[in-house]
């Protein structure tokens, strides 16, 4: 009901209204007696639903129409929907559903977003402009004047209540709801403040509704494979994956079928039925896409623009389940079909209504070139999920079942240590600091980033110098005064083969973390370096766990005093995500090819190198120590090297045109010919001022 002007307080300047008439709030009353609409999810959306002033089309996205009559199901307790970005899943399963609760079915819905933040904007993207569109649901808002109610909660006529909230157990605990709709389950973690994960939440608050309570769940896929062994053991079953897609395989598993025009069988569309060119860059490959039937003696060529006509009902399209074998596909009304609580799907990437196939196969060999240059794999991940549709088994996980200290033995090349490949066009120094010990590795770098481990040492002596070093062994987190032994790493000139000259390292990057006492040891000695003018050479490292973390940031750390963050002085500290980095690094180093990215070991080597190189093994949750693996300094200083280069900017090198640190020849800023007695010309590594110090400073990428 709307409310009369001359009543509105807050129109009125705060003039309180004259009394209420009775009539208006019996009118107001009655209408929780309005009979209800009888439609079906999708009957309403196709007559009261508007997008942009056009009625909704059924028709765009046929493979949303079964999912949504689903919603209303007396059968099932749940739909589970797994789907791809620009699919319209979320128009469908959450949108439309509360138009036709609110209009046809009143009751209470809860929507749980990702965070209270996606939780407002969805409220303000998504639900107020579909109020203000349609006209029909508006009618049934009760909100004062032209506003849409709360951001929150949005109150309906009848005392039907909408409310958008975030994961955490307040949302969800001590309430009845008919219906409970969690978007995006794949961006949630999989324990809910401790109390589990979301859908047995969701369900529970269904309970008291019987067969009218029902829990919708849509995301597509986010977690990774968890067993590289797995083989299905059903024709529809996924991949033991957390999250949606361990729900998805809980329900009746259905699967979204097209009917090939030439040999007129059903098949499912997926991503490795798409076929593009093998040549030209990712884009001009992606605008060559096609899909081929893959049936045996068919190969009906199905074009971008046909897949529209391929996804109607009416062409032979549609949802097809297990039944209760695991071996034969069945539809949704069939006696049959799998004995499931939930009405489960799983649409994969080509069957998307407002995804491009160009832009997918463009996207996707995107990533592979990034993962093949950089070792990174988020990207290639994300492409997986999102657009494919699909759960991402991690190219490095797959790389640890080859990661054996054996195998890399047995791959590593005959080189003698303590020299550079003629390909080299820069140093970098890795130092982890134990208690007892320093130890120190030498990789050099050529284009592309190309790497090689060219020396492996500990320096356990402290210097004479450091009190009481005749009658003790190194204590680096106790004695500052041992941390000489690193004062003249940036001296080290490393010879390059079959040249004249040497290279001197452009960094050297030092951990701050070990025993108590290290840190503050740490700083001590970058600070010495800072006042010696090094600090553009010398750099502090420190691994950061979890799987959001930037891959490597040069920046000051902060203390944490309640509101407050305090810089310590000017140190700077170089931040790299361990989990990230590990698994480039893993993939780097089974990589038997020579080329961009590739770690190269020598067989010189003492073989528990290679075995430290093995020590952890990567779940989904991360990087751990494998049982009986007591050093793994080789995998660390190998993420410490790739975190020192990503900070100083070598992935972004035009190796056409490289900085004069980055020069594979003599001209390199950081070489030195070599003399007839092995040493190197003189050459000083600190800041020049003044002219020169701009000179020098061009030759230099800029730092972070």
């Amino acid at each position: 009901m709307r409310v009369d002007p001359s009543h509105d307080y807050y129109r009125n300047d705060g003039v309180l209204p004259g009394f209420a008439q009775v009539s208006d709030i019996l009118l107001e009353a009655m209408q929780v007696l309005t009979p209800t609409i009888d439609l079906t999810p999708s009957e309403c959306a196709k007559e009261y639903r508007v997008i942009k002033g056009m009625k909704y089309d059924l028709d765009a996205t046929p493979y949303m129409n079964e999912p949504m009559e689903m919603t209303v199901s007396r059968r099932y307790k749940a739909v589970i929907y797994v789907g791809t970005v620009q699919s319209g899943k979320a128009t469908a399963l959450v949108e439309n559903v509360v138009l036709h609760r609110m209009i046809c079915d009143p009751c209470d819905i809860h929507i749980t977003q990702m965070d209270k933040e996606s939780a407002g904007r969805f409220s303000k993207g998504k639900i107020d402009k579909m109020l203000r569109e349609n006209p029909t649901l508006r009618e049934r808002l009760r909100a004062r004047g032209q506003t849409l109610g709360n951001v929150f909660n949005k109150d309906f006529n009848g005392g039907a209540t909408l409310s958008i909230g975030w994961p955490v157990p307040a949302q969800l605990a001590s309430r009845d709801i008919p219906l409970v709709i969690t978007t995006d389950r794949d961006r949630i973690g999989d324990d809910i403040g401790g109390e589990g994960d979301i859908l047995p939440m969701m369900l529970a608050r269904n309970t008291s509704f019987g067969s009218r309570g029902m829990s919708i769940l849509e995301s597509s896929p986010g977690r990774e494979i968890t067993d590289e062994t797995w083989v299905k053991e059903t024709i529809h079953q996924a991949p033991p994956t957390k999250g949606i897609l361990s729900d998805y395989n809980q329900g009746t598993r259905g699967r979204y079928y097209w009917k090939c025009p030439g040999c007129k069988k059903r098949f499912e569309p997926e991503f490795k039925h798409l076929k593009y060119d093998d040549d030209g860059s990712p884009f001009e490959r992606g605008e060559s896409a096609y899909m081929v039937c893959p049936h045996d003696k068919c190969g009906t060529v199905i074009e971008a623009n046909e897949k529209h006509w391929m996804n109607l009902e009416e062409n032979g399209a549609g949802w097809l389940h297990e039944d209760v074998t695991g071996k034969k596909r069945v539809k949704i009304t069939a006696a049959n079909i799998r004995k499931a609580e939930y009405a489960s799907y799983w649409q994969k990437g080509p069957v998307a209504a407002y995804q491009p196939w160009a832009d997918m196969v463009s996207n996707y060999l995107s990533g592979v070139e990034k993962l093949e240059t950089t070792g990174a794999e988020s990207t290639l991940k994300g492409v997986v999920n999102t657009k494919l549709g699909e759960p991402y088994l991690s190219k490095n996980r797959e790389s640890n079942l080859d990661l054996s200290g054996k195998a890399l033995s047995d791959r590593a090349e005959f080189r003698e240590l303590g020299v550079a490949p003629k390909e080299t066009c820069f140093i970098t120094i890795s130092v982890d600091v134990q208690p007892s010990r320093f130890v120190v590795s030498v990789d050099a770098w050529g284009p592309e980033l190309e790497r090689w481990l060219v020396d492996r040492f500990d320096l356990a002596t402290p210097p004479k110098s450091s009190p009481g070093a005749a009658r003790r062994g190194m204590q680096s987190n106790l004695y500052f005064e041992d941390w000489a032994v690193l004062d003249n790493l940036h001296e080290r000139l490393l010879p390059i083969a079959g040249t004249g000259y040497g290279l001197r390292p452009l960094v050297v990057i030092i951990d701050s973390n070990g025993a108590p006492g290290t840190t503050d040891r740490a700083y001590k000695f970058w600070r010495a370096k800072h006042r010696k003018r090094l600090s553009h050479i010398y750099y502090l490292y420190k691994g950061v766990g979890g799987n959001n973390a930037n891959r490597a940031k040069h920046r000051q750390p902060e203390n944490q005093q309640g509101k407050k963050y305090l810089n310590r002085d000017s140190v700077k500290i170089v931040f790299a995500s361990t989990n990230k980095l590990k698994d480039e690094i893993a993939a780097s180093l089974v990589r038997e090819e020579a080329g961009p990215g590739t770690f190269h070991l020598p067989e010189t080597l003492p073989s528990n190198i290679f075995e430290e190189f093995c020590a952890e093994r990567r779940t989904e949750d991360g990087w751990e120590k494998k049982p009986g693996h007591v050093r793994n300094e080789s995998l660390d200083l190998g993420v410490m090297g790739k975190a020192a280069i990503i900070v100083r900017g070598a992935e972004k090198i035009n190796w056409n045109k490289p900085p004069m640190w980055a020069l594979g020849s003599q001209e390199n800023s950081f070489a030195s010919v070599i003399d007839a007695q092995g040493k190197g010309t003189t050459k000083t590594a600190t800041k020049p001022g003044g002219a020169a110090l701009a000179a020098a400073r061009a030759n230099f990428v800029k730092r972070r």
